[in-house]
């Protein structure tokens, strides 16, 4: 006995599974922000304490630190800050869930929300916005897929997102991760090697710092 129409419509939207993809997010930024400073002057710490020790005349005398210099009890103090920072992390972190939509869905919000011309180069070629051509390859306008990544958005550790809870995770998310978002949300619908064409940019002819999405 053949399948009914509607079984095989199930099966075909089975084939066709619209592609996922996932992103680690913190949603403690004063925390990321304390361990970026920790980070930093340890690195630097750790860069004195590697260097060999300068005179007045400016030259080396040949010897390494000493063992009991300060600054490696320093070190140590801040691999100690930095666990218990890690751990307090740890309890705000989650996995963001994104899906791809249809790709003729797709097509007609692309149609929607053409890339931004900021301007035309000597050949008359476009000069996008900077972010729309960096964030979004130039197939889109950035800000407005930025505004727009809700519809994208299955779960967070795997449990169902409602609008306030994305809110919540746009207010509490580092920029740069939102931005990240943007562009992961091109690969979905454009694939992994998504790249706008040469003649529809020139962003080295533009100057100034872009707004974040």
């Amino acid at each position: 006995m053949s399948k009914s129409l509607g079984e095989l419509r199930a099966a075909a939207g089975a084939a066709k599974r619209l592609p996922t993809r996932t992103k680690t997010l913190c949603l403690a930024q004063e925390l990321v922000g304390q361990v970026q400073e920790l980070t930093s002057e340890k690195a630097d710490l750790l860069m004195q304490i590697g260097s060999r020790v300068q005179g007045d005349d400016g030259e080396t005398d040949g010897k390494p630190t000493r063992v009991g210099d300060p600054r490696r009890a320093r070190v140590a103090e801040i691999d100690t800050e930095l666990e218990a920072l890690y751990a307090q992390m740890r309890e705000h972190e989650g996995t963001l869930r994104l899906q791809a939509i249809p790709a003729g869905e797709w097509r007609l919000w692309v149609d929607a929300n053409p890339p931004r011309e900021t301007d035309r180069d000597e050949n008359g070629r476009p000069i996008l916005h900077p972010l729309d051509e960096r964030l979004a390859y130039g197939f889109c306008n950035a800000q407005a897929l930025a505004d727009d990544l809700f519809r994208y958005v299955v779960s967070w550790n795997d449990e169902p997102v409602t609008e306030e809870d994305w809110q919540y995770l746009l207010n509490n998310a580092a920029p740069g991760d939102v931005k990240d978002i943007v562009t992961l949300v091109l690969s979905l619908q454009e694939g992994e090697g998504a790249r706008a064409p040469k003649a529809s940019s020139n962003s080295s002819s533009t100057t100034g710092t872009p707004a974040t999405p």
